[in-house]
């Protein structure tokens, strides 16, 4: 029996991403295929290097229209499944053309918040309509089921499972760097050291955290707050910082380097407004850190334990952000204890493990769509 034929269509090789596809590749038990519509996009700095890829792909040009549409490329290809994004017109126009085709087609959904994209009626009609076109949907957790199932989905179609983190990158990274005693003196990092790593944006909860790290030293904390990352408003937040000697801005990391800074770091913190997911949250718990996350980012009670791996916070609550961070500020051993609890309950979801529940997924759908025919 031939394998089955599953390509999946993305806007950019998103260095987690490429993770995962070559844990598939390495896997060897499905015929796989990644499109990506533009090698970059703005605010997203990643290096990307094809050599280092283990599967095939392509990258989707645009026609006339200005989209990127994969219509020679479905026809080349024939897949079995297609798994595609939904948020973009490319992507809307691509999966009609590919169900036209008569191809199955599974969409990866995550609950989105009006902070990042309002809801509109257009664009919630056509969710509708588009979503029961669809052969199915995978989604991270039961927060994006509740969002796909809003728009008419029926919980067969729905097929859920984590996210994963390259577990064993960010453990010997961030060990590594805890054995290099002297690396938190040389950059300047005092006492206890709370890590945002992430595009600098206010949509990121950036605001609270600065009044509430503002509030932490002036209840006499010696801390360091460090920003890893680039953004749109990058400016504003290094004027707030003017002249301060505890906030450290370490600029664009590379994924290479990023467990360094989580291992340079205590406590991890992601008091974001509104993100579909938030891949820091598993990044900080692979290395081994506590992490104080907002109520806002997607699924965050399926993967941190309130109170055990770390705590969540209201979004935009500043005294609930600040009385956080100043528990673990002051508590070297509730970290620890914190940060041996954290790796614990994400050690599991590597990027091989997310590649088994992937191929089971194409093959669930694909054996529903055979056996309806």
């Amino acid at each position: 029996m031939s394998r089955l034929r599953v390509v999946y269509w993305t806007n950019i090789p998103a260095p987690y991403m490429v993770d995962r596809f070559n844990a598939i590749a390495r896997r060897g038990n499905i015929e796989f295929e990644a499109w990506f519509n533009e090698r970059h996009e703005d605010e997203r700095s990643w290096a990307v290097n094809e050599a280092t890829w283990g599967f095939r792909a392509r990258y989707i040009s645009k026609g006339r229209t200005g989209l990127h549409l994969p219509l020679r490329e479905l026809r080349a290809t024939r897949p079995d499944l297609l798994v595609s994004l939904f948020g973009e017109p490319s992507f809307l126009a691509g999966v009609a053309l590919a169900k036209a085709a008569r191809q199955r087609v599974v969409l990866h959904a995550m609950r989105t918040w009006e902070i990042w994209i309002p809801r509109r009626k257009p664009r919630e009609l056509v969710k509708h309509a588009l979503f029961r076109m669809v052969d199915g949907f995978y989604v991270p957790g039961p927060d994006a089921a509740a969002y796909v199932h809003r728009y008419g989905v029926p919980p067969r179609k729905i097929h859920e499972f984590a996210e994963s983190v390259d577990v064993e990158a960010f453990r010997a990274g961030a060990e590594a760097a805890r054995k290099k005693r002297g690396a938190r003196k040389r950059l300047g990092l005092r006492g206890c050291v709370f890590l945002h790593s992430g595009r600098l944006r206010r949509e990121k909860g950036l605001d609270y955290l600065f009044e509430a790290f503002r509030q932490v030293r002036e209840g006499g904390i010696e801390a360091t707050l460090v920003f890893a990352g680039d953004g749109q408003h990058e400016a504003r937040y290094r004027a707030l910082a003017a002249g301060r000697g505890d906030v450290v801005f370490a600029g664009f990391v590379q994924p290479a380097d990023l467990p360094h800074w989580y291992g340079l770091a205590d406590v991890l913190v992601f008091p974001t407004l509104g993100d579909t997911y938030g891949y820091v949250v598993e990044e900080g718990m692979a290395a081994s850190l506590p992490v104080i996350a907002s109520d806002h980012a997607g699924e965050v009670r399926e993967r941190l334990e309130d109170g055990r791996t770390g705590f969540i916070v209201p979004a935009g609550d500043t005294d609930a952000l600040c009385a956080k961070m100043k528990l673990l500020a002051a508590s070297p051993s509730l970290r620890a204890a914190m940060g041996a609890a954290a790796f614990e309950a994400v050690r599991h979801r590597d990027n091989d493990w997310w590649a088994g529940q992937f191929e089971a997924m194409a093959e669930r759908v694909a054996a529903g769509q055979r056996g309806q025919g």
